[in-house]
């Protein structure tokens, strides 16, 4: 008896674990691109358009900087995402900041305070704030066989366009020359953005008004059993 109330306490356990959301990395962009060896000597805020295929709550947005030994040290970066471009009338949704090193570069990023629910199929302008003396963190380009610029080394997405901003302005115009630069380290695309979403999901999207009869079978055994165990220990 003992043993069968055991195992109806360790599925009702497995069940109440499986509605927990799952945290970790949720989306990306470029995630296997290697950054090409240069760093941002033009725009120091730079954006992207980024609409999820998926809902999902965002915590945190990361990405890779390329190390780079003619970059300006330490910088004191802001990753935010909008509603829309400020422009547009978009505001800010969630935002951080963290420290960048440009001759060490790496993987960096930020957490937010609170998470914030994307929905699948809605835009959202993700932005670096003061990127100006870092490694970039873009993807590579090369010409495919029909003479046309293509994501290489790793880059396999191309947003087909970028925004940025000079100086202290935040407005982030659409940068209307040409996204891919022929550099002799490794050509750049400033449309291929190495990103990384992090986040949760829920295995039971809906909403649960109230506990199911078999769920809250299980979980009353599960209590009947923990209560019969102290007694008899008692």
């Amino acid at each position: 008896m003992n043993r069968h109330l055991r195992n109806l306490a360790s599925l009702a356990g497995l069940m109440l674990l499986t509605d927990m959301a799952q945290a970790g990395l949720i989306d990306s962009i470029n995630g296997g691109a290697k950054p090409p060896f240069v760093f941002y000597g033009g725009p120091v805020n730079i954006g992207w358009f980024y609409t999820p295929s998926v809902s999902y709550d965002l915590s945190g947005i990361f990405t890779t900087f390329r190390s780079v030994p003619n970059g300006t040290g330490l910088h004191t970066i802001t990753v935010q995402i909008q509603s829309d471009l400020p422009q547009n009338g978009g505001s800010i949704l969630e935002q951080g900041s963290f420290t960048g090193d440009s001759f060490s570069g790496g993987t960096l990023g930020a957490n937010f305070g609170s998470s914030i629910h994307l929905t699948a199929g809605q835009s959202y302008f993700v932005d670096f704030l003061n990127t100006a003396g870092m490694g970039v963190n873009l993807g590579q380009w090369a010409l495919d066989s029909s003479g046309i610029p293509a994501p290489s080394a790793g880059a396999t997405t191309n947003l087909g366009a970028w925004y940025g901003d000079s100086g202290t302005g935040t407005n982030f115009s659409l940068v209307s020359g040409p996204a891919y630069y022929p550099i002799s380290t490794g050509n750049v695309s400033f449309a291929e953005p190495i990103l990384y979403f992090y986040g949760s999901m829920h295995t039971d999207p809906g909403p649960s008004p109230a506990p199911e009869p078999i769920s809250l079978s299980l979980f009353c055994l599960g209590l009947t059993y923990l209560v019969l165990h102290r007694r008899t220990l008692a």
